[in-house]
């Protein structure tokens, strides 16, 4: 008779080692990749927007003038943000 122990323990075929490994649906590289992909540009698109008003804002009140140190800085912070120009 075996013994109480061995009663307890699986069978060598139920090991996942004889098992042929399965990836379960949805958990594969690309829907990680997807999900840090997307909340890097939420908040890439959240600074770029921020950038975009205040250029905005600066612009009117000094009507465009590019000496003016608001604008200028808005600009410069735009700059290091590495925001499009067509924004």
């Amino acid at each position: 008779l075996p013994s109480p122990s061995a009663l307890r323990r699986p069978a060598l075929a139920s090991l996942s080692l004889f098992t042929p490994t399965r990836s379960m649906a949805g958990h594969n590289k690309w829907s990680k990749i997807k999900r840090a992909k997307g909340a890097n540009d939420a908040a890439r698109s959240k600074r770029f927007a921020k950038a975009a008003r205040e250029i905005q804002l600066a612009s009117k009140a000094c009507a465009g003038d590019l000496s003016n140190l608001r604008l200028s800085t808005a600009i410069s912070k735009a700059r290091a943000l590495e925001l499009p120009k067509d924004r």
